[in-house]
């Protein structure tokens, strides 16, 4: 299979001669230029190093709550890449991996577990990372990269001319576990997090063939039955990454020591159909017609929340004593649930508590 160059549009500031978007000095030149349109429409889609999940060149976010079994995942992820195996009935391309662990993590142990399952790891390489790799920003706006960011790269390097030199696989996939542990800032902040992003694509340039996967933290109000799966934090995060996938506990036998897992992908997944894209039209509905369409589009999921209000107090009605005691259960904003109460009210369908802090009730 002939390699494909994959270039990334944030880098390192090129030194002289330098090309200014990859920083390489053997670029002839042809990743910072205009292209035709039908140029870009031939370009190959980027290689899957693993298929629906991990993109040569690309970002994948893998999102999950604490406990639900990240490190494992992504180091039985890496062990597969490394050596070659489909990873869950998904294609895999080998190549060696570079997992760069903020964590303790008991990684000694758990890299045993998986030798004892059969992995060989021969490709499989972990740097202890602990300076954060996040840029200092200047008043002027221009990143200095740190002392995280400059160790990351130059083990990269290091490791990229050692494999060649070995005859050994290109790193097809670096890992970076976890954001929270490696990055400075706030999580909350788009500027930090983009400004994080763009470390993380610079420090990589030494293997441009890599996907790279960044495994983050669920944020705290999607920890419900209904949650909304998103990683924690600014939206930047789901702006300025190829795709999220998103891991949580299906159901566990605690007595047989197993866990079931589900990995959903939220964007970013060919394996959902064909690749497709949209063409905008012309509207040509009136204005009461688009009126009429939005004012049914929002029935359905008033009605929706209703009847997710009344299964609160219908199956746990000692607790449903007030607006915010069922939010818990229903994953919603306050204002969304105390609507709904306040329509069940209305219609009949709910009836107010008898005494105070008493549960609502349900029309006998």
């Amino acid at each position: 299979m002939s390699a494909e160059r994959t270039v990334d549009a944030f880098v390192a500031e090129p030194g002289p001669g330098d090309c200014p978007r990859c920083g390489k000095d053997s670029c002839p030149g042809d990743c910072f230029r205009f292209r035709r349109a039908d140029d870009v429409i031939r370009e190959p889609r980027p290689r899957a190093v693993v298929e629906g999940a991990a993109w040569s060149g690309r970002t994948t976010v893998l999102v999950s709550e604490s406990g639900a079994g990240k490190t494992f995942v992504v180091l039985d992820l890496a062990a597969a890449v490394a050596d070659g195996r489909p990873w869950h009935g998904r294609a895999v391309e080998r190549g060696s991996v570079a997992y760069v662990s903020f964590e303790g993590d008991a990684l000694g142990l758990r890299l045993r577990a998986l030798r004892e399952a059969g992995y060989t790891l021969d490709d499989l390489h972990v740097l202890r990372a602990s300076a954060p790799v996040s840029p200092r920003v200047e008043r002027d706006g221009t990143e200095v990269a740190s002392m995280g960011e400059a160790q990351v790269s130059t083990a990269l390097a290091d490791l990229s001319l050692a494999l060649a030199a070995q005859d050994r696989p290109p790193v097809l996939l670096v890992i970076v576990d976890t954001v929270r542990a490696s990055m400075t800032g706030s999580e909350d902040s788009s500027e930090h997090v983009s400004a994080y992003l763009r470390a993380v694509t610079r420090m990589t340039a030494a293997v441009p063939l890599a996907a790279r996967a960044l495994v983050h933290h669920a944020g705290w109000q999607d920890a419900t039955e209904t949650r909304r799966r998103r990683e924690r934090g600014s939206s930047a995060f789901r702006g300025n990454v190829d795709a999220t996938v998103y891991l949580e506990v299906a159901s566990e036998d605690r007595a047989a020591g197993v866990a079931y897992l589900e990995l959903l992908a939220t964007d970013g997944d060919p394996r959902r159909g064909p690749a497709t894209s949209c063409v905008i039209e012309r509207d040509e509905r009136t204005a009461e017609d688009r009126a009429a369409a939005t004012a049914g589009a929002q029935d359905v999921q008033d009605a929706k929340l209703d009847d997710a209000v009344l299964a609160v107090v219908r199956d746990h009605q000692a607790q449903a004593t007030s607006v915010r005691r069922i939010r818990e259960y229903v994953a919603r904003g306050y204002q969304d649930v105390s609507a709904a109460v306040a329509r069940l009210l209305t219609a009949g369908r709910l009836l107010p508590p008898e005494r105070q802090r008493g549960p609502y009730r349900l029309p006998a």
